[in-house]
């Protein structure tokens, strides 16, 4: 009995150490795995990965010394010249529900997409940030992003 507890517990170390429930991998934005923004509030790091359920999730991580705005409006996400929605959530999955959103500190924002229906692999997101994020009435950052799809 004792050694079907060893070999059980040592089995759950092995298991918990070595295989993780998160398998999302993370995928190049403008041909590089994940896009740095340096700004005056701060900077914020963007990741593209496949979600654990269907779709996609664009992961963005906050560092901020002053406020940013988010405005949810001007980002626009595209598959084939058709736009796609959306769902803003934050840090624990609670959906952001406003249009205009502020931020300060450490923060995350995931935005979720659902696949496009006519995906196909090596497909292209085009993501327009213009007038997305907001530092101090400047947009911070202005070009479209490129995403391959897996």
């Amino acid at each position: 009995m004792i050694q079907i507890r060893k070999i059980t517990y040592i089995l759950l170390i092995f298991v918990s150490t070595f295989y993780s429930c998160d398998k999302s991998r993370i995928f190049p934005i403008d041909g590089i795995n994940g896009k740095n923004i340096d700004f005056s509030c701060g900077n914020v790091s963007i990741k593209f990965m496949k979600s654990l359920g269907p779709g996609y999730i664009i992961n963005h991580q906050f560092n901020l010394t002053d406020e940013v705005t988010l405005y949810f409006d001007s980002l626009k996400i595209y598959h084939k010249e058709i736009q796609l929605e959306y769902e803003p959530t934050k840090e624990f999955g609670e959906k952001v529900n406003e249009k205009i959103f502020n931020l300060s500190g450490k923060r995350m924002i995931n935005l979720r997409i659902p696949f496009p229906r006519t995906q196909m692999k090596g497909d292209t997101l085009l993501v327009s940030v213009k007038g997305f994020m907001v530092c101090n009435g400047v947009s911070v950052y202005s070009e479209t992003l490129k995403i391959i799809l897996p």
